[in-house]
């Protein structure tokens, strides 16, 4: 999961929302012993796609 700071609502999906959400989800991942690919990034930006983790990940997984 990944959000910026300066994402707002309506449209966006603010921090303030998006931690408790995250936590949440993390249950889930934590019911399958995968809590540790369960990631939330938080940003500098807004509502755009940032990408860091996401791109380690897929340098990980395709090489």
């Amino acid at each position: 999961m990944e959000i910026g700071k300066l994402e707002k609502a309506p449209g966006g999906f603010p921090v303030d929302v998006a931690i408790p959400a995250y936590e949440e989800i993390k249950k889930a991942y934590k019911v399958f012993n995968a809590e540790d690919k369960c990631l939330l990034d938080i940003h500098d930006g807004g509502h755009v796609f940032h990408g860091v983790p996401a791109f380690d990940w897929f340098d990980k997984v395709l090489k």
